[in-house]
């Protein structure tokens, strides 16, 4: 039952002190309109009955979900079926350190012998160098697009005459255009002649392939142009060095390789044990553990389950046993026509392939996991990629319809409780009446103790523990078909109340069984009621003193 309607059947004393401070308020408004110096003191027992809860709860009410996270499925015939999700996965490419590109050099010399073959005003030499992307991963690029990065360039010349370098890269083009730059080094009278350009990469697509017949690599050439005569001895250098710096992919084509995407233990909380005690016939008739993938990596991914248990808070763990261990988890990659795209993949733990049944018949509090997850290396294609912004999701899921049956579902929970003694020497004596009219397959025998600081019993609320709602009335197929009403009555004496005065706390003990001591399955749907009537009368103390 939803803990705070169990708490207006136990805070009887709270709504007895409201009722006589009502009634000494009154007595304060008289005394101010009449001179009760010339009355005597009268002493009355008035007797009050109020109604004070009105409540017709549904499953949902009942469950009190507050975790975003959980919730209540109503199928098409109305079953109910109870869900906790975690995420318990979420990675992107920007956070996966193996995948980033870090920054590559190079450092290229022409020799004198080239550089004199050439040395007529208006020639030029070109020399080609082929540059080797080094990643930090086994990772084999046909092609990588930048989003960002720079390419920074800083000549020394001998040559005494001006010079103008074309640095191109026939591989890396943007909007359909290579690379190509052109940076003069202006001769002033000494040597050596320097430069230090920069030149922005990005929206550059590198194609790394060498024509289909390498990976990691693409061809720098560097024309020199001598522009006016120059004097060469044989000793002079002509060197470049060139820096890819602060590279940053949005997207990469290729083997990828084998990267660790996670590996991990963690639990998910079963909230509807959270006030469980004890042991307990329970059965779910179809329980299931669902995992869901969302992956827009365009990388085949390995997962799987390599333990899953449910921990009752006893020290005992209950291992879930499947077919297949470790369980694999189903993973779908887009190509490359699906680029930008997320697929949707799920495998699920149910009857029919483990234990499932008997890990959650042991009311489990908390369901622990421990998962691994990586790229595949099965596959040499080519043809894997991986944006900047690709996402590798993996959920788990808890799907336990409420069909099945148990007996003797034990739950205690505790609330603060407090109470002035000049409230109880106002009361004489009460009468509480409960009446539930319940829709559902389910019998509740329930006890409420009050208690001292250090929990020792004062007194209960009811003489001994006894049904406070009887379960309805089912057919054949286990469907209530007409709700059964229970009234309870409570007698508060004098003596009771005056234990209240040293309660600190109410422990509120309830048993839950379905219909016929849980020998009959049963099926919660969502158009079943529990209707809860809290009614009161009381004996009240009171007089007048002029």
């Amino acid at each position: 039952m939803k803990k705070s309607d169990f708490i207006k059947q136990v805070t009887l004393a709270k709504q007895l002190m409201f009722v006589t401070l009502m009634v000494l308020t009154f007595q304060s408004c008289i005394k101010d309109n009449f001179d009760t110096k010339k009355i005597a003191a009268i002493k009355y027992n008035p007797n009050f009955a109020v109604p004070l809860v009105y409540s017709s709860l549904s499953m949902a009410d009942i469950l009190n979900l507050k975790n975003t996270n959980d919730m209540l499925q109503t199928g098409s015939d109305g079953s109910l079926t109870l869900i906790y999700t975690d995420n318990i996965i979420s990675q992107e490419a920007s956070s996966i350190t193996a995948l980033n590109i870090p920054n590559q050099s190079q450092v290229v010399t022409i020799s004198t012998t080239t550089i004199s073959g050439h040395i007529s005003n208006g020639n030029s030499a070109t020399t080609t160098n082929t540059q080797t992307i080094t990643v930090t991963s086994s990772s084999q690029l046909s092609s990588v697009l930048l989003k960002g990065g720079t390419l920074d360039l800083s000549f020394s010349s001998d040559i005494n005459s001006n010079v103008d370098v074309v640095i191109s890269i026939p591989s890396a083009t943007k909007s359909g255009i290579a690379f190509s730059q052109t940076v003069t080094l202006n001769y002033t009278g000494t040597t050596p002649v320097t430069a230090s350009p920069s030149f922005d990469l990005t929206g550059y697509d590198f194609d790394l392939s060498q024509g289909g017949t390498a990976y990691n690599q693409f061809n720098v050439n560097y024309t020199i142009k001598v522009n006016g005569p120059a004097t060469i001895t044989g000793t002079e250098q002509f060197s470049v060095k060139a820096m890819m710096d602060s590279l940053a992919y949005s997207k990469i084509v290729g083997n990828i390789g084998q990267h660790i995407i996670t590996g991990q233990t963690d639990t998910i909380a079963v909230t509807i044990f959270n006030h469980s005690i004890g042991a307990a016939s329970f059965q779910f008739l179809n329980p299931k553990v669902k995992l869901i993938t969302y992956n827009s990596f365009g990388v085949p991914i390995n997962a799987q389950l390599t333990q899953l248990s449910g921990d009752n808070m006893t020290g005992t763990n209950n291992i879930l046993q499947s077919s297949s261990t470790p369980f694999p988890i189903a993973i779908a990659s887009p190509n490359l026509s699906q680029v930008g795209q997320t697929l949707m993949a799920s495998d699920s733990l149910t009857t029919t392939n483990s234990n499932i049944v008997s890990v959650f018949n042991q009311t489990p509090k908390n369901i622990i996991y421990t998962l691994s997850a990586q790229t595949s290396t099965v596959s040499a294609s080519q043809n894997d990629f991986v944006l900047d912004t690709s996402k590798f999701r993996l959920n788990l899921e808890v799907e336990l319809p409420l069909t099945g049956t148990n007996f003797k579902f034990a739950m205690v929970d505790t609330e603060a409780f407090s109470i002035g003694s000049t409230v109880t020497d106002n009361l004489s004596s009460g009468l509480l009446r409960i009446s539930n009219t319940n829709g559902f397959p389910i019998d509740v025998n329930m006890q409420i103790y009050f208690v001292d600081s250090l929990f020792n019993k004062l007194d209960s609320l009811i003489s001994s523990e006894q049904p406070i709602i009887a379960s309805g009335i089912i057919n054949s197929a286990g469907v209530v078909t007409t709700p059964t009403i229970t009234n309870t009555d409570i007698t508060i004496d004098p003596a009771r109340l005056k234990k209240l005065v040293s309660t600190k706390q109410v422990l509120i003990y309830a048993k839950v069984s379905t219909v016929n001591s849980g020998a009959t399955p049963v099926k919660i749907y969502s158009n079943y009621r529990l209707e809860v009537k809290l009614g009161l009368q009381i004996q009240v103390n009171a007089q007048f003193k002029p």
